[in-house]
C-alpha cells in the first residue's frame, strides 16, 4: 500500500519559511515578567501575563518553537475541557 504523505524528515510547523528569528537584546529592559523560553508554554503565559496587565519579555536562545513545540504533533483545542466535562458527567468522574 503507497502511503498517503511521504515521509519527512523536517518539521511541518518549522517548514512553513517564517522567521522566527529576532535581534538580540542590547540594552536593558524593565518588565513585570520575564519568561523563558518560546515555544506553547512560553508563549501562552506570556499571552495570558499580558492579558492581565503585565509587561512581559520573551526570552529564546535559538528562534520561537525550536524545540519540542516545533517537532511536536500535538493537538491545541480549547474544547478538550469540555469534552472531558461530557464524558465525566456521562460516565461519571475519575479518581
Amino acid at each position: 500500500m503507497t502511503p498517503l504523505l511521504p515521509p519527512r524528515s523536517s518539521s511541518l510547523w518549522l517548514d512553513d519559511g517564517a522567521d522566527t528569528t529576532y535581534p538580540s537584546l542590547e540594552q536593558d529592559h524593565e518588565v513585570d515578567v520575564a519568561v523563558v523560553g518560546a515555544g506553547i508554554t512560553g508563549l501562552s503565559a506570556a499571552v495570558m501575563l499580558k492579558r492581565a496587565g503585565c509587561t512581559v519579555a520573551v526570552l529564546e536562545a535559538r528562534h520561537i518553537a525550536a524545540a519540542t513545540s516545533g517537532r511536536t504533533t500535538a493537538k491545541i483545542s480549547l474544547l478538550q475541557g469540555t469534552r472531558a466535562s461530557d464524558i465525566a458527567g456521562t460516565a461519571g468522574a475519575m479518581p
